[in-house]
C-alpha cells in the first residue's frame, strides 16, 4: 500500500502539468496546463505582442522553432479562456529569419525542399497575426519580391516595424532558440 501511494504522489505533478496539443496548430506550440496557475492573463482585456524573429539556426527541412514561440503564445492565450478579438499579435522577420517567408517554389531552388515554415505562417495569418518581413533584410539577402510568401508585408525595416508597433502599446518579444 506504501508503495501504491508514493507511486501515485511521484505521479502527481505529471498530472497536474499535461501538455495539450495545440489549438492553433496541433503539432506544434504545446501548452502544459496546471489547475491553479499563481499568474494568467485576464479576460475581456487586450493584449498586444509584435514577435522579434531574426535568427534561423534550423536546418533546411525543420521550421524554425522561433515560430512556434508565437503558436504556443497563442495556444496559452486561447487555452486560459481569452477570446481572439482580445489577441493582437504582429511579427517581423528579419536578418537570417528572412528565408522563413519564402514561398515554396524560391525555397525549392534554394534549399531542395518545400518550406517548412509555410503551414505555420498560413496558420497565424488565419489566426489574425500580422506578418511583416524587413525589406533591407530580404532584399539584402538577394531575394526577388516575386519570392514572398502571399500575406506577408513587407516593413522598411524591422527597427522601424518594432518601434511604430512599440508606440502603439505593443509590448516586444525577442524570440529565442
Amino acid at each position: 500500500m506504501k508503495k501504491i501511494t508514493f507511486f501515485i504522489l511521484l505521479l502527481t505533478p505529471i498530472v497536474n502539468f499535461a501538455q495539450k496539443s495545440g489549438t492553433i496548430l496541433e503539432k506544434y506550440g504545446k501548452v502544459y496546463s496546471t489547475e491553479k496557475p499563481d499568474t494568467t492573463f485576464e479576460n475581456e482585456k487586450e493584449y498586444k505582442v509584435i514577435f522579434d524573429i531574426y535568427a534561423d539556426q534550423s536546418k533546411e527541412e525543420e521550421a524554425n522553432p522561433q515560430i512556434e514561440a508565437v503558436i504556443k503564445y497563442l495556444n496559452t492565450s486561447l487555452e486560459q479562456g481569452i477570446s481572439n478579438e482580445y489577441l493582437k499579435v504582429a511579427v517581423i522577420f528579419h536578418g537570417t529569419a528572412t528565408k522563413n517567408v519564402l514561398n515554396d517554389i524560391a525555397y525549392n531552388k534554394l534549399f531542395n525542399a518545400d518550406n517548412p515554415n509555410t503551414p505555420l505562417i498560413q496558420r497565424l495569418k488565419d489566426s489574425g497575426v500580422q506578418i511583416y518581413v524587413d525589406k533591407k533584410s530580404y532584399f539584402g539577402n538577394v531575394y526577388e519580391l516575386k519570392d514572398k510568401s502571399p500575406g506577408i508585408k513587407m516593413a522598411y525595416s524591422a527597427m522601424a516595424a518594432l518601434n511604430r508597433y512599440e508606440s502603439d502599446g505593443y509590448k516586444i518579444i525577442n524570440s529565442y532558440q
